[in-house]
C-alpha cells in the first residue's frame, strides 16, 4: 500500500465498497399489498428482472479500476505514457453517470417484468388475483452507489494532481520559474 497515492487508496476503497454493495439486495424493492397483507421483495444490481445493463456496466468499471490499483499495490508498473489519474477519473465519471441515470430512471416496472404490454391489462390481471396496491421504489444502495462512484472520480482527480502529467518532472513550488 506504500506504493499507492492517496487518490489510489480512495479509488480502491470506493470501488471495493461499490463491488461489495452490488451484491446486497437493497438497490430496489417491490411491495405488493393484497387484502391487508404486504409482501416485499428486494433486489441487487445483478437481478436481471429489475435493472438493465447500465448499473452492471458501472460495477464492471469499478472492478477494472480496483484491479489496476491492486496490480499497482503489488508492485506492478504501468508505462509512464499511461495517465492513471485520467483512467481513474474517466472510469469513475462514467460509472457515476451510469448510476445516476439508473437512479433517475429507477428499477424496471413490474409490467415490463411480467411482459404485459399495456397498463390496463396489468391492472385487470391484478384485480383478478386480488392485489390492491403495488409499490416499487429505489433502494438506499442505489443512491449510495452514485456517491461511491463519485468518490472513485474524486480519487482519480486526486491521483492526477498528486502525480502530475506523465513525462514531466514534478514541479517544486519553492523554486523560481525557468528563464527562457
Amino acid at each position: 500500500m506504500d506504493r499507492l497515492t492517496k487518490g489510489e487508496r480512495i479509488v480502491a476503497v470506493a470501488a471495493g465498497l461499490l463491488i461489495i454493495f452490488s451484491r446486497i439486495e437493497l438497490w430496489a424493492s417491490y411491495t405488493i399489498t393484497n387484502a391487508g397483507e404486504s409482501n416485499t421483495d428486494r433486489a441487487s444490481v445483478w437481478d436481471p428482472d429489475v435493472f438493465g445493463i447500465l448499473p452492471k456496466a458501472a460495477i464492471v468499471l469499478a472492478i477494472a479500476m480496483l484491479a489496476v490499483v491492486v496490480f499497482r499495490a503489488f508492485g506492478g508498473d504501468v508505462p509512464r505514457t499511461v495517465n492513471l489519474g485520467a483512467v481513474y477519473l474517466a472510469g469513475g465519471a462514467i460509472a457515476t453517470l451510469l448510476l445516476l441515470i439508473t437512479a433517475i430512471s429507477g428499477p424496471r416496472d413490474l409490467t415490463e417484468q411480467v411482459g404485459l404490454p399495456e397498463l390496463e391489462q396489468f391492472e385487470e390481471l391484478m384485480e383478478q388475483i386480488g392485489v390492491i396496491e403495488i409499490d416499487q421504489s429505489r433502494g438506499i444502495l442505489l443512491f449510495v452507489g452514485v456517491i461511491l462512484a463519485a468518490a472513485v472520480t474524486y480519487g482519480g482527480l486526486l491521483h492526477a494532481r498528486e502525480r502530475g502529467v506523465p513525462g514531466e518532472a514534478p514541479v517544486d513550488p519553492s523554486s523560481p520559474p525557468p528563464t527562457l
